[in-house]
């Protein structure tokens, strides 16, 4: 089935809109222009009125002042009838030129017959003028411009002053006189109906052209807004109620089906959204499906793992917990998870440098290997070795960090131990050879950087070969234990004691003059002398001869140093054993 896109109702609303708006302003435009028009028209007919109210104001004010003068031949009525005759005349000037204007030529014809007759008066009133003027024996140059300028007929100057005087009263006060005057109002109302008549032809006209204008100007509106009613009710169809629906279906999905699959309903781009949203829905599905699998045998391999495992938050609490850590450490998941890890399993001498190892992994810095010490459950120390990287989302937040442990208490004892009997005489536990070697090279590069002194004390078993031989190796074995025993009990912490071959004993003693190298071998062979080494039922004596030779030149060999050492010794041997000779 098709179904309407919103974009399609976009376009229809571009294009009635597009629609609409022209003819909206069409209307308006009309509306505007027809009250342009009836104002025009009333102003035509008002100046109508005005035109035929002056003509016959003006005419009567002529009239007037040319009675008063024919009357009383004062120059103040002169003065006013012509100053008024000549505004009369500049006003049909100007009336002749505004003639043309006129849509109407029977409107035209009637204008023109009022001007016509007003003018016949004005000349008949203007010749009256004239004729009482000359009469009382005015000059032409006391008489105003439009005066003087009217010609008098032939039989008009022939005339007598008194026959003047007659004369310009019978035209202004004559019956012909006032029949002019009628015909010349009914030619000003003749044109006054006229004008009215043509002014309210064109305001019908115009008054119904503006109702039409406003008829569609309704029209138009009408179906504006009838037509977004119906744009309204199809956009709240395909937008708004399914949008509402899929916010229902999403809002009402429980935990059990967090991605609820959306029917596809509304426009097609709610329809493609829908089917876009339920395609990434079966793709999150499948990843979570494949991500739990994932998660279940990673969590299978951790507890099947022989080694520890855990996991903690940004605080150090503890949040998982595998068997095998259960078993290195004693403690059960329930016992450790949610608590400090740090107060629960690190001895508190060791808490400082494993805070700091602690510290850096929570600022994101991978330690991936740590020996030290760890606490079990029943208070029993154990070491073991730390792998550990911090633990980050997918944003790259720090989340906390994750061990994996190994317990290599039976590991570091055995490595201990051989590591002791790689460096120590497996008879008497001294130092063997070879250790003593490295004590000597160590000592002779300090020895160089501080420029001090260190001293050597070679010791000999007096005629151990002979107590060897008569009394058996085995007791030769005891002897040289005990001896052993006696030496380091007497050097100081800082010396070094190693069995050097046999019978013979070589003793380091850093910082150490040749008196206080010889001090300390006589201490050493007066307690020796001294003992009793138990043999069988009986005890036996022990004699030992000592030589000592102090190294004070930076350059000299530890090889040197060492065989001035056996060289005293041999002295002493020489001279009577039983004593300690200095190099």
């Amino acid at each position: 089935m098709s179904r309407i896109r919103q974009s399609s109702i976009n376009a229809v609303v571009i294009v009635f809109l597009s629609a609409s708006l022209p003819l909206l302003l069409l209307g308006s435009y009309t509306i505007k222009r027809c009250m342009e028009e009836l104002k025009a028209a009333a102003d035509e007919e008002r100046k109508s009125f005005v035109m035929r109210s002056s003509m016959n104001d003006s005419s009567d004010f002529l009239t007037d002042q040319a009675c008063a003068f024919a009357t009383t031949y004062e120059k103040a009525s002169l003065s006013a009838f012509c100053a008024a005759a000549t505004e009369v005349a500049a006003r049909n000037a100007a009336i002749a030129a505004t003639t043309m204007k006129w849509e109407s030529g029977e409107e035209r014809q009637a204008l023109e017959k009022a001007e016509m007759a007003a003018g016949e008066i004005t000349a008949s009133e203007l010749r009256s003028v004239k004729l009482a003027a000359e009469a009382v024996g005015m000059a032409k140059s006391e008489l105003p411009p439009i005066a003087a300028a009217f010609e008098l007929s032939p039989s008009d100057e022939a005339l007598g002053k008194s026959g003047k005087l007659e004369r310009a009263r019978e035209l202004v006060f004559g019956a012909e006189h006032w029949e002019a005057k009628r015909r010349a109002e009914k030619a000003a109302d003749e044109f006054l109906g006229l004008a009215q008549k043509r002014a309210e032809e064109r305001i019908k006209v115009v008054r119904d052209e503006a109702d039409r204008a406003l008829l569609l100007v309704m029209v138009v509106y009408l179906f504006v807004f009838l037509t977004g009613l119906a744009i309204m009710a199809l956009v709240y169809w395909l937008t708004v109620l399914p949008v509402r629906h899929y916010i229902q279906t999403l809002s009402a999905s429980d935990l059990g089906n967090v991605y609820p699959e959306l029917k596809p309903v509304g426009s097609a781009e709610l329809v493609e959204l829908a089917r876009v949203i339920n395609l990434r829905r079966a793709q999150r599905l499948r990843a979570e499906r494949a991500f739990n699998d994932t998660e279940l045998r990673l969590k299978t391999n951790l507890f099947m793992m022989p080694l520890g495992a855990l996991e903690t938050d940004g605080d150090n609490k503890v949040l998982s917990w595998n068997p095998a850590a259960e078993k290195i450490f004693g403690f059960t998941a329930e016992e450790v998870l949610g608590r400090d890890l740090l107060s629960l399993i690190v001895p508190e001498r060791l808490r400082d440098e494993v805070g700091e190892v602690i510290a850096q992994l929570n600022r994101g810095i991978v330690v991936d290997k740590h020996i030290n010490a760890n606490l079990r459950k029943d208070g029993s120390e154990i070491v073991c070795e730390w792998y550990n990287t911090p633990l980050e989302d997918s944003t790259g937040a720090f989340l906390g960090w994750a061990s994996i442990i190994k317990d290599i208490t039976e590991e570091r004892a055995e490595a201990d131990k051989l590591l002791y009997l790689s460096r120590h005489d497996p008879l008497t536990g001294l130092l063997n050879r070879r250790s003593l070697q490295e004590k000597l090279d160590e000592e002779t590069l300090r020895n160089k950087r501080s420029r001090g002194s260190f001293a050597t004390i070679m010791l000999d078993i007096d005629k151990f070969k002979r107590f060897n031989d008569q009394h058996g190796h085995e007791y030769g074995d005891e002897v040289l234990k005990s001896v052993a025993r006696v030496m380091t009990a007497t050097v100081r912490a800082t010396d070094s004691v190693g069995r050097w071959g046999g019978e013979e004993f070589l003793i380091l003693l850093p910082e150490t003059d040749l008196a206080g190298g010889i001090e300390l071998a006589e201490k050493i062979r007066v307690r020796i002398e001294e003992s009793n080494f138990p043999y069988k039922d009986s005890e036996l004596k022990l004699t030992v001869t000592a030589g000592v030779a102090v190294c004070l030149d930076p350059e000299e060999s530890v090889d040197n140093c060492i065989r001035r050492a056996d060289e005293a010794l041999l002295s002493g041997k020489a001279r009577g054993r039983n004593r300690v000779e200095g190099s």
